[in-house]
Formats: C-alpha cells, sequence, structure tokens
C-alpha cells in the first residue's frame, strides 16, 4: 500500500493512487503535523497544543486516539501500519518518496551540489525540479496552530531561497526574462529580502526596462526605510548604481570545476579513495537531502562539519554514507579520505585506536610512515594540522565509539568527516546524527525487486513480501538475498520465501558473493561484549534471553520478568545505544529479526549461564528442574506466551486446559484474568526449540 502526501499547497492525500479527502479540520492538522515531522515522533503534549492553543479539553488526549484511528481507517485500515504509538505521542513513517516535501528538499540538495560541481546552467535545471514541486502556500487549507506554523514558514523560505537561487543563475546565464516573474512573487510575499529585490532590479534592467528597474529599486527603499527603518545594503545599492550609470551586464562566466589548492605536503597525489557506488540505493531520499544540506551548512569558524549515520547492523549506513560522499566530492577537490575500521581490528574487539586511525589517514594523504610521530597523541596533532584549511572529505565507517574520532576533529571549517557506526555517538564539532530506520514496504520491495526482475515479482508478489519480512527490511540482507536469487532464475520466488522462512538455516542463506549478513551482525554484537563491564554482561545475558522469544516486542514489565533486574531500564538503554534493540511503542522495545536468529547462533558458545535463560524462568515456575534435558526442552516448547495491562503470563498446557501464571511471581492467576486468555492460536511461544 502506497501513501503519497502533499503539504506544499493544499494538504494532498492520496492511496494507491486515489485521492483520499479527509474532512475534519482537527484531523487534518494532526496529520499535517506527523507529515512535517515525519519519521519523528510526535509528543501527545505537541498534538495538544497544536490543535487546542493552550486550551484543550479533558478529553483532548481520547479525541486524538480517536482521531488517529479515524486517519488509520481512511488511509487503509489494518493495512495502514505506518502511523502508529510511541513512548510518549505518536509517529508517521512516511518514504521519501511518498513525500512531497522530502521530494523538494533532496532537489533542492541537488541543485546545490550541481551549482557547484557543474555550474549555473546545471544548478538552475535541478532548481526549476524543485520548484515544479512547490504547489503554493503550505497546508493553505489545514486549521494551523503554533507548530505548523512555524513548519509553514520554514518551507516558504525554503522556497524563496530557492528562487533566490534559481534566479541567480538566469542572471548569470542572461535569461533575464525568466527571472522577473518569479522574483516579482517573491518580493510582493517578503520585500524585505533583499536580495531578492536586487536581483529584481538586475533582471528588468537586463530585459530593457530601465524604469521599472529605477521603479523596483524606489520601492524595496521605501520599504527598508518605511517598515524596517533601515537603509539599502550594498547589494541593492550596487545594483541601482549598475542601472543609473547604463553599465553594461556582466556577462556569464565559463564555469569552472574548483581548482585544487597547491599545498606543501608529503606527496603531490590528491587522495581519491571513496570505494565504487553502492548497487540499487532505495528509499533514502530523506536522508540523504538532510546530509545534502547539512554538509554544506557554514558552521562557524574553528568547528570541523561532522556528520554521522547510526542504526542497526545491515540497515544500510555503509552504502549512504558513500553515495553521499560521492555527491559532495566535487565540493572537497583536496581530497576524499575512505577508511573502514575493520580492516584495523587486528584483536577482534572493534576497537581500532585513534593513533592507529591517525596513521592510516595520514598516510592516504601521502605520508610515509617514516614521517609519522609515533608519540602518544602525536600522530592525532598530524593529522588535524594536515586538513586544516584543506577542502577534504573523511568518511570512516563501522566506528566503535566517539574517543575513536574526537582527537582526529580539527578546528576547521573546510572539513568535512562523514560517520557511520552500530552505535549512537555523541555530537562532535558542528556535528548532526540521521538514524536510519529499515526500509519501508514500499522501498524494500522495490530493492529486492531491482535485484531479482519485475516480471518474476509480478508472478509472486506474495513471495516477494515474505522475502522482504524475512530480510527484516534491511537493505544487506536484501541484497544478498537478490543477488542469490537472481543467480537461479529457473527457481519460483516461491521456493526461496520457504527457504528463508526457516530460521535455523537463514543466516546461511544471507552469505552469498563474498557479502555475509552474519559478518555485520557479529560487528554489532561484539561492540556489545567487548567493554566487559558488568553492565554490558547483564545488558549481554538479557539479549539471549530475549532471543528466544518468538514475540516481536516486549513490555518492561515482561522484561524485568525475563532479565531478573529490577531496573532493565539501563540494561534496555545500554542495547538500544548499540541498536541491538529497538524502542518501539510505549514502554515496549523490539528485537530485530535477525539479530535475534544471530544471537540464538551463538549460544552454543556463549559461557555457562547465558544461555538457556528462558527456558529457566518457565521451568522453575513449573518446578521442573532448570537443567535443560530433552524432555524438558520438548515441553519447553509447548509453553505459551502473551500479555495484558504490561503483565506477562505464561500459559502451561493441561489436562482440563491451560493454566495460566504470573511469570514474575510463579502464581496461578486463571482466575484473576477471568475469560481472558485469548484463543489458544493468538498466544505466542514462549521459547524457541533449544540447540543440541
Amino acid at each position: 500500500m502506497r501513501v503519497d502526501i502533499g503539504l506544499l499547497g493544499t494538504l494532498l492525500i492520496s492511496c494507491n493512487s486515489s485521492t483520499v479527502s479527509i474532512d475534519a479540520p482537527k484531523p487534518r492538522s494532526l496529520l499535517s503535523l506527523l507529515a512535517a515531522e515525519a519519521n519523528q515522533p510526535v509528543s501527545v503534549d505537541t498534538l495538544v497544543e497544536e490543535l487546542w492553543d493552550g486550551r484543550p479539553p479533558k478529553s483532548a488526549i481520547a479525541n486524538i486516539r480517536t482521531y488517529v484511528a479515524g486517519l488509520r481507517l481512511a488511509l487503509g485500515g489494518k493495512c495502514f501500519t505506518s502511523l502508529r504509538a510511541t513512548n510518549s505521542g505518536y509517529i508517521l513513517d512516511l518514504p521519501s518518496e511518498n513525500s512531497e516535501t522530502a521530494i523538494f528538499r533532496e532537489l533542492t540538495g541537488r541543485a546545490r551540489v550541481a551549482r557547484s560541481a557543474e555550474g549555473h546552467a546545471e544548478g538552475l535545471r535541478w532548481s526549476e525540479r524543485a520548484l515544479s514541486v512547490w504547489r503554493g502556500r503550505p497546508m493553505a487549507d489545514v486549521p494551523r496552530g503554533v507548530h505548523l506554523n512555524r513548519h509553514a514558514d520554514q518551507l516558504e523560505e525554503e522556497w524563496a531561497a530557492v528562487v533566490e537561487e534559481a534566479a541567480e543563475d538566469q542572471l548569470v546565464l542572461g535569461k533575464y526574462s525568466e527571472a522577473v516573474r518569479p522574483l516579482r512573487q517573491l518580493v510582493s510575499d517578503r520585500p524585505w529580502r533583499e536580495r531578492a529585490q536586487a536581483r529584481l532590479v538586475l533582471a528588468l534592467y537586463g530585459c530593457g526596462d530601465v524604469s521599472g528597474a529605477l521603479e523596483a529599486y524606489s520601492r524595496a527603499t521605501r520599504h527598508l526605510r518605511v517598515e524596517l527603518g533601515v537603509d539599502p545594503g550594498p547589494e541593492l545599492v550596487d545594483a541601482h548604481r549598475l542601472v543609473l550609470n547604463r553599465e553594461p551586464m556582466p556577462p556569464p562566466p565559463v564555469h569552472e570545476r574548483p581548482a585544487i589548492e597547491v599545498r606543501t605536503v608529503p606527496s603531490a597525489a590528491t587522495p581519491r579513495e571513496l570505494p565504487a557506488l553502492p548497487h540499487g540505493l532505495v528509499g533514502r531520499g530523506m536522508e540523504m537531502a538532510a546530509l545534502l544540506s547539512a554538509a554544506q551548512m557554514e558552521p562557524s569558524p574553528g568547528r570541523a562539519r561532522v556528520l554521522t549515520l547510526c542504526g542497526e547492523a545491515g540497515v544500510g549506513k555503509s552504502a549512504l554514507a558513500i553515495e553521499v560522499a560521492h555527491r559532495l566530492a566535487a565540493l572537497f577537490p583536496d581530497g576524499q579520505l575512505y577508511l573502514d575500521l575493520r580492516t584495523l581490528d587486528r584483536d577482534g574487539t572493534g576497537a581500532a585506536s585513534s593513533q592507529a586511525i591517525a596513521r592510516r589517514l595520514l598516510c592516504g594523504l601521502g605520508h610515509t610512515p617514516a614521517q609519522i610521530p609515533r608519540q602518544a597523541g602525536e600522530a592525532e596533532k598530524a593529522f588535524r594540522a594536515a586538513v586544516e584549511d584543506r577542502r577534504v572529505i573523511v568518511v570512516v565507517d563501522n566506528v566503535t565509539n566517539a574517543g575513536q574520532i574526537a582527537p582526529l576533529v580539527p578546528a576547521s571549517s573546510t572539513c568535512l568527516l562523514l560517520l557511520s557506526s552500530n552505535a549512537f555517538l555523541p555530537v562532535l564539532g558542528a556535528g548532526r546524527t540521521i538514524r536510519l530506520a529499515p526500509l519501508s514496504d514500499s522501498a524494500a520491495e522495490r530493492m529486492l525487486i531491482e535485484l531479482v526482475g519485475d516480471r518474476r515479482a509480478e508472478r509472486e508478489p506474495r513471495a516477494v513480501e515474505r522475502i522482504v519480512h524475512a530480510c527484516g527490511h534491511l537493505p544487506l540482507a536484501l541484497r544478498v538475498a537478490g543477488f542469490r536469487i537472481a543467480c537461479s532464475p529457473q527457481r519460483s520466488l516461491t521456493d526461496f520465501a520457504d527457504e528463508f522462512a526457516d530460521e535455523g538455516s537463514r543466516l546461511d542463506l544471507l552469505e552469498f558473493g563474498g557479502i555475509s549478513v552474519r559478518s555485520s551482525l557479529s560487528i554489532a554484537h561484539r561492540q556489545l561484549r567487548g567493554d566487559q563491564s558488568a553492565v554490558d554482561e547483564a545488558a549481554t545475558r538479557m539479549l539471549h534471553s530475549l532471543a528466544w522469544l518468538d514475540t516481536p516486542s516486549l513490555s518492561m514489565d515482561a522484561l524485568r520478568a525475563w532479565a531478573g533486574s529490577s531496573r532493565p531500564q539501563d540494561l534496555v538503554d545500554r542495547l538500544a545505544e548499540l541498536h541491538l534493540l529497538i524502542p518501539a511503542e510505549a514502554d515496549t522495545v523490539r528485537f530485530p529479526t535477525l539479530m535475534r536468529l544471530y544471537c540464538r547462533h551463538l549460544d552454543a558458545a556463549l559461557p555457562a549461564g547465558f544461555s538457556r535463560h528462558v527456558y529457566s524462568a518457565a521451568l522453575r515456575s513449573r518446578g521442573i528442574p532448570t537443567e535443560v534435558s530433552p524432555s524438558a526442552a520438548k515441553f519447553g516448547k509447548q509453553i505459551r506466551y502473551a500479555e495484558r495491562g504490561g503483565i506477562p503470563y505464561v500459559f502451561f498446557p493441561g489436562a482440563e486446559g491451560d493454566e495460566v501464571k504470573d511469570i514474575r511471581s510463579g502464581e496461578q492467576v486463571a482466575a484473576a484474568v477471568g475469560e481472558w486468555p485469548p484463543p489458544r492460536a493468538d498466544l505466542k511461544p514462549l521459547v524457541g526449540p533449544a540447540h543440541p
């Protein structure tokens, strides 16, 4: 199911290409705010403030639940899962290709990169594409409160900037008449934008309309002095002087790529170390636009730009980082460095030292090993000096912790560091961190279809869905699965879907052509066990306990029961920091499917006490010895699990029906839940099969 939402004009909603009408004002405002904050949680407090402007009724929260339920129904009912609850509010998962705003921002970012790299003509082409997405004033027919007004103002400022940039391109290219109309509209709406006023004066003069140019200058000056109390600035004054003196318009410059600054370095070679562009990058338009925009913002002096991509193993951080670096390469002509820290991981911990990283990067800049100091901290200092005031982009892949990178960050705004990490890293320099989530259904299916072919996918759409689900919507897993399937065109997709459904062999199948999902998962898992702290040991125990649960998410109460800890939040926070567990809806966490299978695979090699933990909890409450004998394991597979009101219950099969116990206390509670327990078919297995 595809849902598209447009905010750049009247609210536009379509479901599978059919227009959807939502007439009630408050649901329209609620959906607009969620779309404006797409893929980010919006708190209930924010929604209440937006919808009722500080004067909410007592039923405000209940009303919001009703509005959300109505929106889900209007947008596809049970099939529409993109609008979901979070710990404190709601989130709308909206892929960039389904968001008018994201498309506009991506095209704007491409225009700026193209302008710097290829000249004004190419920049104008992309700017015109961006402006073609714009339909009018944002959310023109939506009741707006403080938050939607802020978003609308921001969008209009972005539109104004693109109009000015396109006008500059048109003036440079001599297309004066084409620049006049959009500039007139802009200065009519925003007469305080002095740069637009100056460009309008020049555009009219370039068309031969001298009196029109002088009248435009008079109007601009009058507004600035009367309304704002300021005199016109140098740009507007210079444009006026050019008209008064009848000076010729400057000729369009011949665009040249930015020249490489000659510097004295140990080697004259400029590093070009970026790997080849990744294959089939889809569903990342919004993140791409955000990274391109952030990379081109000028930080304050003395602060380097540091952009970080984080997310669970296999979510596509490396591929996106490489794609972004290629798009920005022309803006960093002094060199592009690339380092995958796995190549420095000699002891298997993933924690390469900052000194080792600095030495490797200095070699990329042309230093010989003999020229790099060996004293503690000196290699890092030498690297900072080497990139000072040089336009260099440095991509560091598979960072373990901020301590590896912090000593390398220079006090220079000309250098860009682009990092990828399984862990959420503290912000460094003038930084921004972007979390990547698994692909949406449509993006994941599109990626797989590009690899296996349209015809095969059209014949077996259900098999495509099953394979995407088995891969956890992760780009790396989808890539491996796609390559494997493409190499066997004689087999049906249903055959492959059946194979991938087997959890015992799935990770083996996701290893093909030298690409291994298991290897990616192992890096993330090693980060947890690398510190050997008490918290990490307890978090590892919890992680492997949860691996044997087949339920997709658990509440904090359930986690407390499985973990045997009165404060599981500390452990959950640590696991969430490494994206080994993913916070989901209110007071629940999600266990990524492939990481769960990887932990099960590791159980046999873990120290005593880490494995079979869930078995022990369940069997103890039944009075069965905790040693997992074959008979006990067989019985364990029959135990079922369910939650009600955040309390975990275990259902034991009995001759006269299921016996229900609260696993936290072991007390039988069947009488307390009355007619509740759900039908047996709706219960989840408490544990999976034990390894032999």
